[in-house]
């Protein structure tokens, strides 16, 4: 009952803040409200870890108890649980299908670690049956122990996108092609820089004219590229700075007190 009722906390937590990013105040948050995605997710992946430990100590108290009588598994529980995983393999498609959105992407792996709790739980109780009674609190720790280490996984990894690790190799590859290939004023590209604010991630690039080229000139080929970068799915804001060489210590370091 504790873990279906935070179970449902958890979507709830992560609905709310799917779609309060979703809603855009330009003037209170320049910036979008996009990370608050991420944010749900974070805490959805925290009370989901939160529950694999809950059914950590259960498993435990059931094999340390005096009671060995195994679970019952009567025809009515039979079909309940077959029903459950139809419904959840169904919603874990669905969900697998949507790439777009970080919680979908989240709502995906609760159903699949939900689908992969209720078939092995289910083949576990036969077992501790058949073979021996500690065989289904010993599966319930052994499925515990692989959706915590998920959900901790899954937690760290939007952390890190929060926090602002950079993009990925290939996507930075794909930024400075971009960037050299937008015109033929451009002679360099000094610097690329990539990284997450959330899902989605910043970019700044640093390219180089001739030093004679007209002002004017540098600012519409540099504008048209910020909107070109700004335009790929994964970029949420695009910064272009003009330079005349190349030559000089890297600018904008990070404040590192």
């Amino acid at each position: 009952m504790a873990d279906s009722l935070m179970d449902i906390i958890a979507s709830i937590i992560l609905v709310v803040t799917s779609r309060a990013a979703a809603k855009t105040h330009w003037l209170e948050y320049p910036t979008g409200r996009k990370r608050l995605e991420t944010v749900g997710t974070i805490i959805f992946s925290t009370l989901m870890a939160t529950l694999s430990t809950q059914l950590i100590i259960e498993s435990v108290r059931t094999l340390l108890s005096s009671d060995r009588t195994p679970p019952k598994i009567t025809i009515a529980n039979l079909i309940i649980i077959l029903i459950a995983l139809f419904v959840k393999l169904v919603l874990y498609l669905y969900c697998n299908s949507i790439k777009s959105s970080g919680a979908v992407k989240t709502f995906a792996t609760d159903h699949r670690n939900d689908l992969l709790l209720n078939s092995v739980g289910l083949l576990m109780g036969y077992l501790s049956t058949k073979v021996a009674w500690y065989m289904d609190p010993i599966g319930g720790i052994l499925l515990a122990l692989f959706i915590l280490s998920s959900w901790s996984k899954e937690a760290f990894d939007n952390v890190r996108l929060i926090v602002g690790i950079t993009a990925d190799p290939d996507f930075l590859k794909k930024l400075t092609y971009t960037s050299i290939t937008h015109n033929e004023k451009i002679l360099f590209v000094d610097t690329v820089r990539a990284y997450h604010v959330g899902e989605l991630v910043y970019v700044e690039v640093d390219v180089v004219m001739d030093p004679e080229i007209p002002l004017w000139l540098s600012h519409d080929i540099s504008e048209s590229l910020q909107i070109k970068l700004e335009s790929l799915t994964e970029v949420a804001r695009a910064f272009v700075h003009v330079d005349y060489d190349f030559h000089h210590h890297p600018e904008h370091r990070p404040k590192l007190d």
